[in-house]
């Protein structure tokens, strides 16, 4: 059977993935990656979380979803070969904002965990922004542990259960 390795987006937790898992039924061995989400790790941390999750033998997918596709991608370059597929959703390979580059190492400085969310969405996201409301959404889903840690991660990646189609 395939081992289906799903990487998680901009929240970490994976809990994001509950329906599609159950939609998969028993057609694949599923693997769901959580991240720590009491420290923030860059993506060399993540990847070896993520590394940690692939199978010993067997054949295997990794789906790198949002936050995750530099991870799945970098896991997929240097896997083995029973690695039979990559699938990069709703993601990017490099950067998608690198104007904000020179702002990381004031990233550490600043409060951005106590900034009011709908300023952080609307500065990130821009005509993307699906205002306030899909934010308590995902807080929702999330729940109350974990959603502090989407604002802090905004301008490292950008989750598509934040955003609804509008045309640009």
């Amino acid at each position: 059977m395939v081992t289906l390795i799903l990487l998680p987006g901009l929240d970490g937790t994976g809990t994001l993935f509950d329906a599609f898992v159950a939609a998969l039924g028993t057609e694949f061995n599923v693997k769901v990656v959580s991240y720590p989400t009491t420290e923030p790790l860059d993506y060399s941390e993540l990847e070896a979380i993520a590394r940690s999750a692939l199978p010993a033998e067997g054949p295997f997918v990794i789906l790198g979803e949002s936050f995750s596709g530099p991870t799945a991608v970098s896991l997929a370059a240097s896997s083995s070969s029973q690695l039979k597929g990559l699938v990069l959703c709703c993601t990017f390979v490099r950067n998608p904002r690198p104007v904000f580059a020179i702002f990381k190492p004031l990233l550490g400085l600043l409060p951005i965990a106590f900034a009011p969310v709908s300023i952080l969405i609307r500065l990130f996201l821009g005509r993307a922004s699906t205002e306030h409301r899909d934010y308590q959404h995902y807080k929702r889903k999330v729940g109350p542990a974990d959603h502090h840690r989407a604002p802090a991660m905004l301008p490292h990646g950008l989750d598509s259960h934040l955003l609804l189609a509008t045309p640009l």
